[in-house]
């Protein structure tokens, strides 16, 4: 198994209990298993990220576009439940995959518990070069005001390799920016809505 160095980075905190939040441990990409930054769970609750500080990461994991990457996590909170969201960007990023509340309230969070992954397709169509992954969990379990959402992201570097030309979406995200305390999804109250989750962010680009 060889170490993958995470692009992003968490402080480390004394608050009680923050060990008991999951995080990414390693990394299925190309056939091949990365060990990742193994770094203090802790919850992110501001929207804006001055808690959270990134470094540049060791190297990079290679990818075929159109081929799968599988994220694997260590045991989440059951009460943590939420969406899923994945992100790329070689400059500035685009939504590649997500997934919230399904019609018959099953969170993507509580499929993502029973199987400690979570996998996602790079799109074929997408141009060679080096990307930043950004893949995020986002637990609701104190969103019913704000600030009370919880965002656990975890980011790594890819190089895909291909012929595809595509480079994404014209309409692209910022981080900070993708998110306010006014957007969609970030405030929601798990316990009393019954209805659809509206997924934060932009749309999913699928190539």
């Amino acid at each position: 198994m060889k170490s993958l160095t995470l692009a992003l980075t968490f402080p480390p905190l004394p608050a009680a209990g923050v060990f008991g939040h999951g995080y990414v441990s390693d990394a299925t990409i190309g056939g091949v298993t990365y060990t990742g930054y193994l770094p203090y769970s802790d919850p992110y609750y501001s929207v804006p990220p001055e808690r959270i500080f990134r470094k540049i990461a060791a190297w990079t994991c290679s990818v075929a576009a159109g081929s799968g990457i599988g994220l694997h996590w260590t045991t989440w909170p059951d009460s943590h439940r939420g969406p899923v969201l994945t992100y790329m960007a070689n400059a500035v990023w685009f939504k590649v995959a997500h997934a919230g509340k399904d019609s018959d309230g099953t969170w993507a969070s509580d499929i993502f518990i029973t199987n400690q992954a979570y996998k996602f397709k790079v799109s074929a169509s997408l141009a060679a070069g080096n990307y930043i992954v950004r893949h995020e969990l986002v637990a609701l379990h104190s969103a019913y005001s704000y600030p009370g959402v919880q965002f656990y992201p975890s980011c790594f570097q890819i190089t895909v390799t291909g012929s595809g030309s595509a480079t994404g979406p014209s309409s692209k995200v910022a981080f900070p920016g993708a998110y306010t305390s006014t957007s969609p999804g970030i405030v929601f109250d798990i316990y009393q809505g019954t209805g659809a989750y509206p997924i934060p962010g932009p749309d999913v680009w699928s190539g």
